[in-house]
């Protein structure tokens, strides 16, 4: 399955403005050689995924992502990439004209965050909601890639 993604760099929304959306808690760890698990957990439920992508473009990757059960993700975790934290954040869903955009928040200690928006095809339009102050785009940017944030951590700037 192909995902196609655009990323920003935001200021980090009040949490009086998030509280209104629905979030998650994850934790997504890297395995070696390749690939991902994550700990996803909802208010009434948590949901355990593998995933491996694949880069096409900066804007396109090819995903290949299966739910699994607890007992393999303690299992795949054994595989777990010494050299990379586990990435944790909360991820808030805002649905605005047709999107849902997902924003990655890393902790009250950060005055930045990350918007996604996974989009049908690379050129299609799209609008970031106005309460949302985008500092830039960071697609394509390694360093606001989530295995790098695994690497060296959230860059707050």
């Amino acid at each position: 399955m192909f995902e196609i993604e655009r990323k920003f760099l935001i200021i980090r929304p009040d949490d009086n403005i998030l509280r209104g959306y629905d979030f998650s808690d994850i934790e997504q760890t890297y395995l070696v050689p390749k690939g991902r698990v994550r700990m996803r957990k909802y208010v009434d439920k948590t949901v355990y995924t593998h995933t491996v992508k694949t880069s096409v473009t900066d804007i396109t990757r090819v995903e290949e992502e299966r739910k699994i059960t607890q007992n393999e993700y303690y299992e795949l975790l054994k595989t777990a990439d010494a050299e990379r934290c586990p990435v944790l954040k909360r991820r808030y869903i805002i649905p605005h004209n047709g999107f849902d955009f997902e924003l990655d928040d890393f902790g009250a200690g950060y005055t930045h965050a990350l918007l996604e928006i996974e989009l049908p095809s690379e050129d299609s339009e799209f609008r970031i909601p106005d309460f949302i102050k985008v500092i830039r785009e960071v697609t394509g940017e390694n360093e606001y890639k989530n295995s790098v944030i695994a690497a060296k951590g959230f860059s707050d700037k």
